[in-house]
């Protein structure tokens, strides 16, 4: 093993040991835990700078009842958070020579797939929030190559911490339409009253993956279809047409006379279905990457309940057409970023994830004509606008919402009239979505990057999807290949993650931070330096306001420096 330091016998992290608040820590100190064992095959890397997520937060909450967390005991095996993170490697094992250097600097992407499995740093695998933290196969062998990223010396600790965030960000414009059906997959048709003709003419088959984080690879000429298909509930015009497609590609197909509610890769509906209920037990039962393409002939009354939970975590799609034509319903909702010159409203915007989207949104060469930004809270609106100036965008339309009547329906008319080409949520509500979609013009982009749990049905007017061609569509993490995009931005100075920084804590203070993130206390990220000594926890301007050397740091506001990068470095002791 080589080693750039000694390393001490114990270490500090903050572990979550049950559920709740409660069990998290030790009394409201991090706990002091023997180091981790590490071999000949890993890495160990000292933690510079790690921010705090949200998804930490409702990781606290949940405990083992979180969906990455269940089964395990967490009494007996704890976990430790953080996954936004800024390391510098300390020892290397002898089989790691010539992978990854010691002493160097490194960001890691969390979403780590090894042997096909998603093993998440900060979930299955202990996180950042610590001084150290002990790196093996799944990271440094993942199916993706390995999952460390070299920081260039021009970027600071801070800032690399921030770009898992701004990946995130970024990916979710990114999110590439299935435009064909799954090659050897499973095609399920559906058949309800007043189904219009379907046409499958034109339709076109491919890969999909099955894992998400990677690129959705294009059809293939040659592709096989679908291994099967399955109807029910088809009048006699459209089973016959079925029948004649099924034998024409050789595809074996078995009709029923009831519409079950059975998932699939791919999902076509022919009429309105029956109700929340059915549309909750068909969602329940798809698969990963799964499309549900609705046609139907509905009125604005009609309501469509779809599980946004798993549209965001699974990746599944929504997509429509009124006319019939499942091939026009794939191919024509395969935009992936924000419409240039259009109108985009960002529900929940005000937040940390919120305005690194709606930063991003108004810096791209063509940003929306449009940019509304909703929120429950004035202050992170005002702090919203504040960097937007900052950075010299145009400040975008700040609404508060909540308990004003009918304010924010006359707003949107007077913004939007004939609705938004780009609806992006941002807040973990059904609600808000069920409030957000009808406002989304014919050809729009429902994003759902808000996480909300499995399960949570918003019911979305059926018009829009059946015959506006509207999109439904989400993503959670991002693939390896958008992280080094990304830090490619900051390396060249045209994304300054830090615009974004709200406060500091040292590593005794962790815990309070992330309970400060769950409350919504801090109007921007918050960054933990695990080594620093003495710096409590702090937005930014009251460290501006209460300690001179950072304000001369910090321009005397919040803007982020070099200055500022030397006072971590400084504090951290490295």
């Amino acid at each position: 093993m080589l080693l750039a330091e000694p390393l001490p016998q114990r270490m500090r992290a903050w572990q979550i040991k049950g559920t709740g608040f409660d069990h998290f820590g030790a009394g409201g100190a991090p706990d002091e835990i023997p180091f981790p064992d590490f071999g000949e095959d890993d890495v160990v890397a000292r933690v510079d700078a790690v921010g705090v997520c949200y998804s930490d937060a409702k990781l606290v909450r949940a405990g083992a009842g979180h969906a990455r967390l269940r089964g395990r005991d967490l009494a007996a095996q704890p976990v430790t958070p953080g996954h936004e993170v800024t390391l510098t490697v300390v020892a290397v094992g002898e089989r790691r020579r010539g992978q990854v250097r010691l002493g160097g600097r490194y960001i890691l992407q969390p979403d780590v797939y090894y042997r096909g499995r998603t093993l998440a740093v900060g979930y299955q695998l202990a996180g950042a929030l610590a001084e150290y933290v002990v790196l093996g196969n799944e990271v440094l062998d993942g199916d993706e190559g390995c999952y460390l990223v070299p920081l260039p010396d021009e970027v600071g600790a801070v800032e690399g911490a921030l770009i898992e965030p701004w990946t995130c960000v970024v990916a979710a414009y990114q999110i590439a339409a299935r435009t064909h059906l799954r090659s050897g997959g499973m095609l399920r048709i559906h058949g309800f009253a007043d189904q219009p003709r379907l046409d499958l003419a034109g339709v076109r088959f491919g890969a999909v993956p099955d894992r998400l984080g990677v690129p959705l690879p294009p059809a293939e000429p040659d592709a096989p279809p679908p291994r099967e298909v399955e109807a029910g509930g088809l009048d006699g015009a459209n089973r016959a047409a079925v029948e004649a497609w099924c034998a024409r590609l050789g595809i074996p197909l078995a009709c029923r006379d009831e519409p079950l509610p059975r998932g699939a890769d791919d999902v076509v509906i022919a009429g309105t279905p029956p109700g929340d209920r059915w549309m909750a037990r068909l969602f329940a039962d798809l698969p990963r990457h799964a499309v549900v393409s609705i046609h139907a002939a509905g009125g604005e009354r009609r309501r469509l309940a779809c599980d946004i939970g798993r549209i965001h975590y699974q990746g599944i799609r929504v997509v429509g057409r009124g006319d019939g034509s499942v091939a026009q319903a794939y191919a024509g909702a395969a935009r992936e970023g924000l419409a240039p010159g259009g109108r985009a409203w960002f529900v929940g915007g005000g937040g940390p994830m919120g305005q690194m989207h709606v930063l991003l949104a108004l810096s791209q060469p063509q940003p929306p004509k449009t940019v509304l930004v909703t929120d429950l809270s004035a202050r992170r609106l005002a702090a919203l606008g504040e960097r937007v100036a900052a950075l010299g965008l145009p400040v975008p339309d700040l609404l508060q919402v909540g308990g004003e009547g009918g304010s924010l329906e006359q707003k949107l008319s007077g913004l939007a009239a004939d609705g938004f080409d780009d609806i992006v949520l941002l807040a973990p509500s059904a609600a808000a979505a069920e409030q957000a979609a009808p406002w989304l013009r014919a050809g729009g982009y429902l994003n759902v990057f808000a996480g909300v749990a499995e399960g949570s049905m918003a019911r979305f007017p059926l018009h829009l999807i059946a015959g506006g061609g509207v999109r439904v569509a989400g993503t959670t993490g991002s693939p390896l290949a958008v992280t080094e995009q990304t830090l490619a931005r900051v390396a060249d100075g045209t994304l300054h993650t830090a615009s974004v920084l709200g406060a500091l804590a040292d590593l005794d203070h962790g815990g309070a931070a992330v309970q400060a993130v769950a409350a919504g206390r801090i109007t921007g990220k918050v960054v933990v330096l695990p080594f620093a000594r003495g710096l409590g926890f702090s937005a930014l301007d009251e460290l501006a306001a209460e300690r001179p050397e950072w304000r001369r740091a910090l321009g005397g506001g919040c803007r982020w420096t070099a200055a500022a990068e030397e006072l971590c470095r400084a504090a951290s002791g490295y």
